[in-house]
């Protein structure tokens, strides 16, 4: 690696640890919202972590670019109107970016870091089989949420396979936060 790769490779993880500070805030706003999501929140916490997936990719960090891949697909779903971030949902946002955070943080050994964990609550928070739980968010950090109505397994399946299949990093422009993929 040359000292213009680090540098540059420094720069994007200065810039990703700012984007998942904005990106904490903006999904504890996201869950006060409830049932009536402020698509603004949510374009500019897809866009920030398409952008942490896309360069992070460039970089050759496949597993920072992994995690941050299922957790830019689960917020198309919010975006989509097809999930609703309720208190547990938002808690598995939140734990999936200490995750990436805890990457940046050694990004020279961030492919040998376990992901499988984070990677699994998204995929449950995808197929609505999200178990409820306390989420660490909410007044004073200790208010209980229910999960969002679980949507039967084969809908929610069909759902996320074609919301993945719509999002593929394909260079195209995501239509409703105006993004490139």
């Amino acid at each position: 690696m040359s000292f213009d790769d680090k540098a540059a490779i420094e720069e994007f993880v200065v810039a990703s640890r700012e984007r998942l500070a904005e990106i904490e805030n903006q999904f504890l706003a996201i869950e006060a919202t409830g049932d009536n999501i402020d698509n603004e929140l949510v374009c500019q916490a897809f866009s920030a972590v398409r952008s942490i997936e896309g360069v992070a990719g460039f970089f050759g960090f496949a597993t920072l670019q992994g995690l941050a891949l299922k957790l830019e697909n689960i917020l198309a779903l919010v975006r989509d109107g097809q999930l609703t971030p309720a208190g547990a949902v938002v808690g598995v946002f939140l734990r999936v970016a200490d995750r990436l955070r805890e990457m940046l943080a050694d990004i020279e050994h961030s492919n040998g870091i376990d992901a499988l964990q984070p990677a699994v609550a998204l995929r449950a928070v995808a197929t609505g089989r999200l178990p409820a739980q306390r989420s660490p968010v909410g007044e004073a950090g200790t208010a209980a949420h229910q999960p969002s109505a679980e949507i039967p397994s084969r809908q929610r399946h069909a759902a996320v396979v074609g919301n993945v299949a719509s999002h593929a990093v394909t260079g195209a422009m995501d239509p409703v936060c105006g993004t490139r993929g």
